[in-house]
């Protein structure tokens, strides 16, 4: 057995002892001992939320990729990413989009550019869930990612609370574009959840004020359907088929 073998020999004992020292908890029910990301039956549940949901959508006018409609198991694991400080989940959240996602992801050369908080709410929860995910995206898709292109510079009300038209007033002028030396014109948009399109209408604008292309939206979950029709637009304007089938997760 050469050295590589005998590494990855020990990586698989230390996993397995880490599981049993440590168990693993679903990260939808939170049941233990699971060896992804997710149990069976949230498995399944994700599945089938997934035939229901169109992946490529739109929203502010952009193209959308998400990974379900953000309802459980996809939400619980989100809340405890984001609020329950499990940033282990990031890279295994991206994985599942990337693999359900990717075949509507063109060849075109972008950056992907994540959603910024505000640098006192960055501190206070001390990560930006977005920024996670979007380089764990970068490396499956082998794009760039630069998250100093986006700055929040207005710490504003937490969007949840609010209506649409709040959402839409609390959000403006809140964001600012900045160009880098690498010169990337072309931008994706990365973030957890979109629910109104409010925070990515508000980000697109100063990117385009700083003569940014915003190309695409990629985010975890949708908080709200969009048509069928919208779907089959946003395919054909990007040139790509959409699978007869939605890309199942396979059960642990």
């Amino acid at each position: 057995m050469n050295a590589r073998h005998a590494l990855v020999a020990l990586e698989r004992l230390m996993a397995r002892a880490l599981d049993i020292l440590a168990p693993r908890a679903c990260a939808g029910c939170t049941t233990l001992g699971v060896h992804d990301t997710f149990c069976g039956p949230c498995t399944e549940r994700l599945n089938a939320a997934s035939r229901e949901h169109h992946a490529l959508t739109r929203v502010a006018d952009l193209a959308l990729l998400s990974l379900g409609p953000f309802e459980p198991p996809l939400s619980d694991a989100i809340k405890q990413l984001k609020y329950e400080g499990r940033t282990d989940l990031a890279s295994s959240l991206a994985e599942l989009w990337w693999s359900c996602c990717r075949s509507h992801v063109g060849a075109c050369s972008v950056t992907l550019v994540p959603v910024p908080l505000h640098p006192a709410r960055l501190v206070a929860r001390g990560f930006n869930q977005s920024a996670l995910l979007a380089a764990r995206l970068a490396g499956l898709s082998g794009q760039r990612w630069d998250a100093g292109m986006l700055e929040r510079v207005r710490d504003t009300d937490q969007q949840a609370r609010l209506t649409a038209e709040l959402r839409r007033l609390n959000l403006a002028r809140a964001f600012r574009a900045h160009q880098r030396r690498h010169g990337a014109m072309r931008i994706v948009l990365v973030d957890d959840v979109v629910t109104t399109g409010g925070t990515i209408a508000a980000c697109a604008a100063a990117a385009r004020e700083t003569g940014l292309t915003v190309h695409a939206v990629w985010a975890l979950a949708h908080a709200q359907r969009r048509s069928s029709e919208h779907a089959r637009n946003d395919i054909n304007s990007l040139g790509v088929a959409p699978p007869k089938t939605a890309p199942q997760l396979r059960s642990p």
